[in-house]
């Protein structure tokens, strides 16, 4: 990360989620068809979802993270 004149300036890495929620943001309000409107932003957001969990899912395989369950002492 290199910062010249105050601006800081490191590369750009894009990610399908933001390319999912630019499209919802600059590209379907141009859409005339409110239903179809819906029905795309309700599709992404799904999708935004899905990559999300599936994320956070790998994340969890790749570091060995665990919830550990709970088990009173007094239940056994």
């Amino acid at each position: 990360m290199h910062i010249v004149l105050g601006i800081v300036n490191h590369s750009i890495k894009v990610s399908p989620i933001e390319v999912l929620l630019d499209f919802l943001t600059q590209g379907l309000v141009k859409v005339s068809n409110v239903i179809v409107q819906a029905l795309v932003m309700l599709i992404v957001l799904a999708v935004s979802l899905l990559i999300v969990k599936q994320i956070v899912i790998l994340d969890n395989w790749k570091t060995d993270y665990r919830i550990p369950g709970f088990w009173p002492s007094g239940w056994n």
